[in-house]
């Protein structure tokens, strides 16, 4: 079967999407799958991913843009003339030009093709853009733009709440529910335990908090924030939080303005860090949390349960009910008060995070394997052929 994977950016400071693709190419290549990739980039945008997908001996096909819909002659005439030689276009995103762009050609061709919203249609998301009267009216152009295409594309969820929650439930004639990634059991006994706490120069005792990811609104890291300071000024326990991530300047900047307010020393802000060091910097955390207004999957979660971090999220977190049903982490709404009652429930109740550790594991041994996710995706695709 030969494969083409379109992802308008491939640049990890994007988030899930750009990180797990290559990953997924990998797995697929593995089992005899001709997987071919092509994606664009910005001047300001880096290309480390290059290196490990050619060295895969994946087909990667690179387009230079230079605007922020990514607008590309060059990769329209690449479209006409080469998507007719692939058996399944598989789609990831919408709301910019190379996405939107291979949906219509695709749809001209004939071609089969299957759209993965990575969490693009949730309402949340849908209503917030740049400019957000213009931002809406030309989301909404999109969709009637690429009705017909949308209507006889296999929609890829991640989770049963995406596909729940998606604007365009209506068109969607066929789906899958298929995690976009597999995990395994993260290798811990060569990693230090106290690596990050001795870079934040705390001690080894205290309890640590830690939010790795983008900093993004919908992140809801300011509310983390607040609750951290909250619990930090009525405890005698040593507590801190850590916040790594990339995001937007004014965001960020946001950020910095609550953290100076607060004046709460223990509150640690840093850049962006590579990829390959997350793992280590995850398991120096005690407690993860993302209690995000808005979350498709979060990769980030599913990262911190392989290494035996137990996390606390919302229940806007799309894979929620599974992290309920392992008991590896504690689920709260995205609002001030119910996430200060849920980091002291968890920071006064050792027994139970030690048994969270445990079954964190247990979770991504049974849900996610290689082993049992990549069969999903080959049946996906070959459903296509009916």
């Amino acid at each position: 079967m030969k494969i083409l994977h379109i992802i308008s950016s491939l640049d990890e400071k994007y988030g899930g999407p750009s990180i797990l693709l290559p990953e997924l190419c990998i797995r697929q290549k593995e089992i005899n799958v001709d997987v071919n990739i092509i994606t664009t980039y910005l001047s300001n945008e880096s290309l480390t991913f290059k290196d490990k997908i050619l060295n895969k001996g994946l087909n990667l096909k690179i387009f230079k843009v230079f605007t922020k819909y990514r607008f590309s002659i060059t990769l329209i005439l690449w479209f006409f003339k080469n998507l007719r030689n692939y058996e399944v276009i598989h789609i990831h995103g919408i709301y910019r030009f190379p996405v939107d762009l291979a949906f219509i050609i695709a749809f001209l061709n004939g071609n089969k093709f299957i759209f993965s919203p990575h969490g693009s249609l949730d309402p949340y998301l849908f209503n917030r853009s740049d400019n957000k009267f213009i931002g809406l009216f030309l989301k909404k152009l999109i969709h009637l733009i690429l009705y017909f295409p949308l209507k006889k594309a296999l929609f890829h969820f991640t989770a049963e709440d995406e596909k729940r929650l998606c604007m365009l439930k209506n068109i969607v004639s066929k789906s899958f529910v298929i995690p976009p990634i597999a995990f395994e059991i993260k290798k811990t006994d060569i990693l230090n335990k106290n690596y990050l706490k001795s870079i934040l120069k705390i001690p080894k005792e205290t309890f640590l908090i830690g939010y790795i990811g983008r900093l993004h609104e919908k992140k809801n890291i300011d509310s983390l924030i607040k609750a951290f300071n909250k619990i930090s000024l009525e405890t005698s326990s040593d507590i801190g939080l850590f916040i790594l991530g990339p995001g937007s300047k004014e965001y960020r900047n946001f950020l910095e303005k609550i953290i100076d307010k607060t004046k709460n020393n223990n509150i640690f802000l840093f850049d962006q860090k590579p990829h390959n060091e997350i793992k280590e910097l995850m398991y120096g955390l005690d407690l993860y949390a993302l209690p995000s207004h808005s979350e498709n999957f979060g990769i980030t979660i599913i990262e911190a349960l392989s290494v035996g971090t137990p996390v606390l999220i919302s229940d806007k977190v799309n894979i929620y009910q599974n992290i309920k049903n392992y008991n590896c982490g504690k689920i709260v709404k995205n609002e001030l008060n119910s996430i200060i009652a849920g980091l002291s429930e968890l920071i006064n109740n050792p027994k139970n995070l030690k048994l969270m550790r445990k079954n964190s594991l247990n979770f991504i041994k049974s849900e996610y394997s290689w082993h049992s996710i990549i069969p999903k995706y080959k049946k996906m695709y070959e459903s296509l052929k009916n």
